[in-house]
């Protein structure tokens, strides 16, 4: 069974995912010091998808993420030859709306009671200090995609731009209660990568970490457990011409089986 997170509260009742489970300290190795070695998790137990984008360019993704994209010219696409492996998107410079997605193709697979959690490490490279109020991008967990994003069914993921400053915004839906456009107090770097958590309790309260802290939770106790989500990344950019862009570098997504 799913083990309490090393930051849970002493004497609570309320379960988290154990992301510790993945690593252990040996001293004794001559390769890494006292560094930490991987560690492999119980596969009747848990469920574990690590995407690296380590394809080529102008791949097809492997399943079940998908790769979507709305527009004349926008690109989303594996960067060639880029160390570790990097999925890019970028806008382009026709004048109109455009999208850049990735997810499972609403192929909704994680139960939201079962302690899901996914890590995404995401390069954001707005074309000016910032994205502004015509582009978006969210890293998180939802239902099934729709291209107005606050009208997507239930979600809990991070939300940048839409606004001229540099905030790390935190939203989540679950059909009451709507936390829309919370800022989490914390801003992000352009240019730089940032390690973005999304880990769901027990009591289906949603914990947001930014680099390993954390930064904000949210409700979803309407959901039924067994409500069912998919992971996405998406950028939208509503009008114009900047050319904003967004790099991933790895999607890390655990829960317990059922």
């Amino acid at each position: 069974m799913a083990t309490a997170r090393n930051n849970s509260t002493a004497g609570s009742a309320v379960t988290r995912f154990n992301r510790n489970i993945y690593a252990k300290p040996d001293p004794a190795s001559r390769l890494y010091g006292a560094a930490i070695l991987p560690r492999g998790i119980a596969r009747n137990e848990y469920c574990e998808i690590f995407e690296d984008f380590r394809q080529k360019a102008a791949s097809t993704p492997v399943l079940p993420w998908t790769v979507t994209k709305t527009g004349t010219d926008e690109t989303a696409d594996y960067v060639a030859n880029t160390a570790d492996g990097v999925l890019k998107f970028t806008c382009g410079g026709t004048s109109e709306a455009q999208t850049m997605r990735v997810d499972w193709g609403d192929q909704l697979l994680i139960p939201v009671g079962k302690l899901p959690r996914m890590e995404a490490r995401v390069k954001l490279q707005p074309a000016g200090a910032n994205y502004g109020t015509t582009t978006r991008l969210v890293v998180g967990f939802a239902s099934a995609y729709n291209s107005t994003l606050d009208s997507v069914v239930s979600n809990a993921w991070f939300r940048f731009g839409d606004h001229a400053d540099l905030n790390v915004y935190v939203e989540a839906d679950d059909g009451t209660t709507d936390t829309d456009d919370s800022d989490s107090g914390v801003d992000w770097v352009a240019a730089a990568y940032t390690v973005l958590e999304v880990d769901i309790d027990s009591s289906l309260v949603a914990h947001f970490l930014v680099d390993g802290v954390e930064v904000k939770t949210a409700s979803l106790a309407a959901l039924a457990t067994t409500t069912v989500l998919q992971p996405i990344i998406a950028m939208q950019r509503a009008s114009g011409t900047v050319l904003d862009a967004a790099s991933i570098d790895y999607a890390h997504l655990t829960w317990v089986r059922s």
